[in-house]
């Protein structure tokens, strides 16, 4: 089987996608209910979610319903060796995986900032881009917009895709101008107080060369910031080769702000592990090399 699975509050609330691609796992919210498990019927579960979370509900029984259909379909429909796709809006990126533990269970510690308790094993295989999305999904749509439904439509062409000889690097038609050092600075300041509400103790390495700007324990950020869209953001060589050593814990933040005042409350676009994601760089060869984001 293969399910879509969020790892957000809400439509519009805060996403856990890269921790969940970091830490190896895909989790639900509603921490509160405790191990799903011991709650021994669907019954059961719609009165504790109604009790907790009923004045909540946008649409009365209506989310209810989706809440507890989601919440069930993790406790008991979805299965081990499952595929599991996770959207991360941050990035425009859908982590892949494969589900590795037969139940659901419950795990009281934080992943970063997420108290999403309720989780599920997975063997993470790669990022997939919008564009290799939208060539297993022409129509663009796949799955539910709820938190956990189960993908019926281009199962077969989702796997045959994964099976598929993988491009090395992506193509371009051109590359535009590079970043401007001085605004790259402004960027990593922007950065230092983001990373700060998320973190303890951020610490900025920029002036180390170790391929990336800041530190926040066993995670890394390497900043970038332009001005527009018209913009290309490049990873250095040095850059490449750091993201591929720390892999999951290796994550591009990217600032795109007009002027120092928006910049101030730019939220950025995270590119996890963008090693993992070849099809989305473009590799330009100078005296060394450098890899251009393809955006689209």
């Amino acid at each position: 089987m293969l399910w879509k699975i969020y790892a957000r509050w809400g439509n519009k609330g805060p996403e856990f996608a890269r921790e969940c691609y970091q830490n190896g796992v895909i989790a639900l919210g509603w921490s509160e209910l405790g191990d799903l498990n011991a709650i021994k019927s669907r019954d059961e579960l719609w009165e504790k979610v109604e009790k907790r979370w009923g004045h909540e509900a946008e649409h009365g029984a209506d989310s209810i319903a989706q809440w507890v259909g989601s919440l069930w379909a993790f406790r008991s429909d979805v299965g081990k060796e499952d595929f599991v796709i996770c959207p991360d809006s941050h990035s425009k990126q859908y982590y892949v995986g494969v589900i590795k533990s037969k139940r659901a269970f419950h795990e009281k510690t934080a992943l970063g900032t997420s108290k999403f308790f309720h989780r599920r094993k997975v063997k993470w295989i790669r990022p997939l881009n919008g564009e290799e999305i939208s060539s297993i999904w022409p129509a663009g749509a796949f799955g539910g917009n709820q938190t956990v439904s189960r993908i019926h439509v281009g199962v077969d062409r989702f796997q045959r895709f994964l099976k598929g000889k993988r491009r090395r690097f992506g193509h371009g038609p051109h590359l535009p101008r590079r970043p401007d050092m001085e605004w790259g600075k402004e960027a990593e300041l922007r950065a230092m107080a983001w990373l700060a509400e998320r973190y303890d103790n951020p610490v900025n390495d920029a002036h180390k060369n170790l391929g990336w700007d800041i530190t926040c324990g066993e995670d890394v950020f390497e900043v970038k910031g332009r001005k527009s869209h018209r913009t290309a953001v490049v990873l250095s060589e040095n850059e490449w080769r750091a993201a591929k050593r720390r892999k999951k814990r290796y994550t591009v933040l990217l600032f795109t702000a007009a002027n120092k005042q928006a910049l101030r409350d730019a939220e950025p676009t995270q590119y996890c592990d963008p090693a993992s994601n070849l099809e989305s760089w473009i590799e330009k060869e100078r005296i060394t090399y450098d890899y251009i984001l393809r955006e689209r």
